[in-house]
């Protein structure tokens, strides 16, 4: 309840200029908390800002980290499981109770990574539902040391080598968590949000915003429109939008002179023009057919072709007098960067796989790491890895990952393959220069 007092007491100020008068709402509330890059004005919730700030101190109980709160409030409450698996119970105090709230909102965001293995299959919450223990009638004497290490072959779990019959429920705990054991690291708790696998307010506010908005899997094909220098970003960005659905509906092919979709995306399309000696041209082309669009369906006055066009002309002159006084068109922003093929009968070898449900931060070392192993196979001694990931590069070039890291076991594999006795030398390039496509 007060937090939902201070999102009203910003909203009045926001409108108002002061807090305890309302104003007129000339934007809804989701747009203004929506993040930038999604065409919102960013502006942070008070709600999910202070349940990303209590995130800080669920993490510190999930690590179990060396300070005496965190030692007194384990003691106290979660004694018996993790704090993933701890209730609210009868006297808890208000800080208790705000820490289970952000729990229970963060909750999806935390996953178990099984390192070595070491962990006791009853007696730690690995799950975090609790222990197993407390699931099951009893536990076999001869089961009592088993460890999760013990139950997985082949990257799969052997639940037949426990000795009572575990309740389905049970059973599926045992799917929540990736089969895969990694002898190098130990058994920790990740935080997905990130990928250093360690929380932060800022990645959990990203991530409380995304599951809030439903943004996760918001369609993104036009950030870029957020980097270009031209006026009116949020409303070129609606356009693209309503020209993407009208495309889908078939009507794109009666305003928009379509051939060219016949072999490019809609979207690369839309990029290939914006990006052309004619872009401011086409921008201001783009806005008058929204606007007229409009007009035809919201307005009894209905505007003539003639007129359409001429104000497509004026606005192409404002956008050049906005770019700059010499008239410069948005070819200038643009990186003089292309990828050249290898010459004929120069094509060596190629290489493909499959890694089932991940992302692309997982993919990019994934093609670092077979690309490697397919040159080492092939004899190579001086190899040249070019990747438009920097984030990937940077990472294999910082010499050190924290062990958090959602790739780390992964990570050092590629730092493992490059010790060996070859030169290697890793590049980041643009993607419009990129020579591979993984």
């Amino acid at each position: 309840m007060e937090e939902e007092n201070k999102e009203k007491e910003r909203a009045h100020f926001l409108w108002s200029g002061n807090s305890t008068h309302r104003g007129w709402h000339l934007v809804g509330w989701e747009k203004i908390i929506t993040p930038r890059k999604q065409g919102g004005l960013g502006v942070w919730s008070a709600r999910l800002a202070n349940i990303s700030l209590l995130g800080k101190l669920l993490w510190a109980l999930l690590q179990g980290e060396d300070k005496l709160w965190v030692q007194v409030f384990t003691a106290k409450y979660s004694s018996n499981a993790s704090i993933l698996g701890a209730p609210v119970s009868n006297g808890s105090s208000h800080i208790w109770k705000s820490i289970v709230k952000a729990k229970v909102a963060l909750r999806d965001g935390f996953n178990f990574r099984i390192g070595d293995g070491a962990s006791s299959v009853w007696y730690c919450d690995w799950s975090g539902h609790g222990k197993l223990c407390n699931m099951v009638p009893y536990v076999h004497i001869s089961d009592t040391t088993l460890c999760l290490q013990d139950l997985l072959v082949d990257n799969n779990w052997e639940l037949s080598a426990i000795h009572i019959p575990l309740p389905p429920f049970v059973s599926d705990l045992f799917n929540l968590i990736r089969p895969v054991c990694v002898p190098s690291l130990s058994d920790c708790w990740l935080w997905t949000g990130n990928s250093n696998g360690v929380y932060s307010t800022s990645s959990g506010y990203a991530w409380l915003i995304d599951k809030e908005l439903d943004l996760r899997h918001q369609r993104d094909h036009f950030n870029w429109v957020w980097k270009l220098h031209c006026p009116d970003k949020r409303i070129l960005s609606i356009a693209l939008e309503i020209v993407l659905m009208l495309w889908k509906s078939g009507l794109t092919w009666v305003l928009l002179a379509p051939m060219i979709f016949l072999i490019l995306r809609v979207v690369s399309w839309l990029r290939l023009n914006f990006k052309s000696d004619h872009g401011t041209l086409f921008l201001a082309t783009i806005w008058w057919l929204w606007r007229w669009r409009n007009n035809m369906c919201l307005d009894e006055r209905k505007r003539s072709l003639e007129f359409v066009l001429r104000s497509i002309s004026l606005a192409n002159d404002e956008f050049l007098k906005f770019l700059s006084p010499q008239g410069r068109s948005l070819l200038a922003d643009v990186r003089l960067a292309y990828w050249c093929p290898p010459p004929k009968n120069h094509w060596v070898s190629g290489f493909s796989g499959f890694i089932g449900l991940g992302d692309v931060l997982e993919a990019e070392f994934m093609a670092f790491f077979m690309g490697l192993q397919a040159s080492w196979l092939k004899g190579f001694k001086a190899v040249v890895v070019e990747s438009n990931s920097l984030e990937v590069v940077s990472e294999l070039l910082n010499g050190f990952s924290a062990p958090t890291h959602l790739y780390s076991q992964l990570i050092a594999d590629i730092r493992q393959l490059l010790t060996r006795d070859w030169v290697v030398e890793l590049r980041h390039v643009y993607r419009e220069a990129n020579r591979a496509s993984d």
